[in-house]
């Protein structure tokens, strides 16, 4: 989300943002608003100095501290996140919410996989490594529809409809 925020003009302090996409991010904003889409992006985040020794403290996005990192999503954000998952019928999620290795910060990420393997009915998708990684409980994973390794994989799979591997294969 960083990324994006950023694409948005918004000061991420000292937190992670990967500058050579953030054009991109402005054109993915741009095709969503066209086909009506919504992308979900925090109203609130958890901030903390970039080695993590200060207590985490809840922030808006639109006002990062300038010597604060963004770890996780706040309160606002999750309750908005959960909603939205319980009034869904698909839901894809790729990457975790914060840097769930730090117990400080995995809260986003656990009650997101919690409400998306409580949610009936709907087809979940989950992609990525790292988001693999935070499914520390089997109970969840089983709850799952479909679990990609490759998370970018899945997303070009997602947006082409293939992947050069398939078409390889296809031509055979």
């Amino acid at each position: 989300a960083n990324t994006f925020l950023a694409a948005w003009g918004f000061g991420m302090g000292q937190s992670m943002v990967d500058y050579e996409m953030v054009e991109m991010a402005r054109v993915v904003f741009w095709k969503a608003t066209r086909k009506h889409s919504a992308l979900m992006l925090p109203h609130d985040v958890i901030v903390s100095d970039p080695k993590r020794k200060k207590k985490p403290q809840i922030a808006s996005y639109q006002e990062i501290p300038h010597h604060s990192a963004i770890f996780d999503i706040g309160p606002k954000a999750l309750a908005h996140y959960i909603e939205q998952i319980n009034n869904s019928k698909t839901i894809i999620w790729n990457g975790p919410m914060g840097l769930y290795e730090d117990p400080r910060f995995k809260k986003g990420t656990d009650a997101l996989l919690q409400a998306m393997s409580e949610k009936e009915g709907a087809l979940t998708i989950i992609g990525g490594g790292d988001t693999l990684t935070s499914i520390h409980s089997k109970k969840y994973a089983d709850k799952i529809s479909h679990i990609s390794t490759g998370g970018g994989a899945m997303l070009e799979f997602m947006e082409k409809g293939t992947l050069p591997g398939i078409e390889v294969l296809e031509d055979k």
